[in-house]
């Protein structure tokens, strides 16, 4: 996937060293290159891929990739342009235009060539973002590990890391085989307590307390387990980062940044064939945010989409966070001229006001999941925004009183010292928790623009003075 050898000096210069990705690239890239139509036209590309997979697994029970003669040509052709027009997209095409070399009559040193261009391509990007994007780049990847294999018993040792322990007091060996057994688990799609014994459960308890022990001491043992076993430590890696994206969020940048750094000094095809099942957990991450219409690891996540929002933990499979509302729910009263007319009418409201009238809508028959983000926003209105409860205390409170209980004067000078300010508020008031900027992010495109400058004032009035708008 090169242009000639007048970009030699351009490509050193973007693809040199082997280093963890950055962490700086712009906000709200389009990486999924929804409407981008140059070199190639991308959302035709996407479907291609969609309803390849469909097809292949209606027919055969495993997922099949498709690449275009037009696509090979653009990789051979036009490769940088390529990765400027849609950088994700053109990686995920790469990938399977690198395997198609691997496997096809090229010689080994052209298909070795191409495998260490997708190698470096692959360095560029946080594992994050490729998996976040529509391209199912780590799931390829996954489909193909099948292919890799170590080369002799000696490499087989190093990957699977036979008989090694050391400082940080993991065995190895038990970790390899408990990963296999819970990588293949987690395809089956039971439902919560189906299929649970001691036996069933003991490989993720393995798992766990492997990766405690690195949580616990990263300085420490955490270092040594990278020395001890490389490709196992990547493996507990990918683990967690599965864990943090679902549920425990606040750990997600520590284990991303190992994850990152240790991707970066690893090949792909040594990480494919190392026996870890790595690019699993890489494909399983990634399927969180493509939905059920996208289905590559067998019958993963198959317990959440038979049990829709009533699962018990369906809040843990909803695409990075989006609450998967519907257009109604979103914008209960219509997207007509009509309807906009409507929701100024509730702008210009008072916070109390719209409470009063948010409570009634509170009473209807709703989706438990828009239920919760309604009461989340009433509790939010409730406890900053209406007056009656900002009283701290009446009855000729002095401003010294009021800051002993740790409240706020807001009233007149010190001496006058009255209950009521002049717009009739409590001169004691509890403090208000204020957000100095609060950045907002519509990706519904722009069907819904009309409902930014009302988003704006809305919140202004609720105390939200700088709001960023992407």
């Amino acid at each position: 996937a090169r242009d000639g050898a007048d970009d030699a000096e351009e490509d050193a210069a973007l693809l040199a060293g082997v280093r963890p990705p950055g962490y700086d690239w712009p906000a709200f890239t389009n990486w999924d290159c929804i409407g981008v139509k140059g070199l190639l036209d991308w959302d035709s590309l996407y479907e291609m891929t969609e309803s390849t997979w469909k097809e292949s697994e209606g027919r055969s029970g495993d997922v099949e990739f498709a690449l275009s003669d037009e696509v090979v040509t653009a990789l051979f052709f036009h490769g940088r342009e390529a990765f400027k027009e849609c950088p994700l997209g053109t990686l995920y095409f790469l990938v399977l235009y690198t395997y198609e070399m691997m496997s096809g009559p090229r010689s080994k040193e052209e298909a070795t060539a191409q495998a260490q261009d997708l190698a470096r391509h692959l360095r560029l990007y946080p594992f994050f973002v490729v998996a976040a994007a529509r391209w199912p780049t780590f799931e390829a990847l996954h489909h193909f590990s099948k292919f890799h294999a170590p080369q002799n018993p000696k490499a087989i040792e190093h990957t699977l890391c036979v008989g090694v322990k050391g400082p940080s007091g993991i065995d190895w060996d038990n970790l390899q085989k408990a990963a296999q057994l819970w990588g293949a688990e987690q395809l089956k799609g039971l439902d919560p307590g189906e299929g649970m014994s001691e036996q069933s459960a003991a490989p993720g308890l393995t798992l766990k307390a492997a990766a405690d022990i690195i949580y616990r001491d990263p300085q420490g043992k955490g270092i040594s387990a990278q020395h001890e076993c490389p490709f196992g430590f990547v493996f507990l890696c990918t683990t967690q980062v599965l864990a943090a994206s679902m549920r425990l969020t606040g750990a997600f940048e520590n284990w991303a940044r190992a994850l990152d750094k240790i991707l970066a000094e690893l090949p792909f095809f040594s990480i494919a064939g190392s026996l870890w099942p790595t690019f699993q957990m890489l494909a399983m991450l990634s399927s969180l945010s493509k939905g059920r219409q996208i289905a590559s690891l067998g019958n993963f996540q198959a317990d959440i989409h038979r049990w829709g929002n009533a699962h018990p933990v369906s809040k843990r499979f909803r695409q990075y966070g989006d609450l998967r509302l519907t257009t109604d729910e979103l914008a209960p009263l219509g997207r007509t001229p009509g309807a906009w007319r409507n929701v100024d009418e509730l702008v210009s409201l008072s916070a109390n006001e719209w409470y009063i009238l948010m409570m009634e809508r509170r009473r209807e028959h709703l989706r438990p999941i828009y239920t919760g983000a309604l009461e989340a926003v009433l509790t939010t209105i409730r406890a900053s925004t209406i007056e009656g409860r900002l009283e701290c205390g009446f009855s000729g409170l002095s401003p010294a009183r009021c800051r002993e209980r740790g409240c706020e004067w807001l009233g007149p000078g010190e001496a006058e010292g009255r209950d009521l300010d002049a717009s009739g508020l409590p001169s004691c008031r509890r403090p208000v928790p204020r957000r100095k900027v609060v950045a907002v992010t519509f990706v519904w495109g722009e069907t819904w623009a009309p409902l930014v400058p009302r988003f704006a004032a809305w919140a202004t009035k609720l105390g939200m003075h700088t709001i960023i708008v992407a």
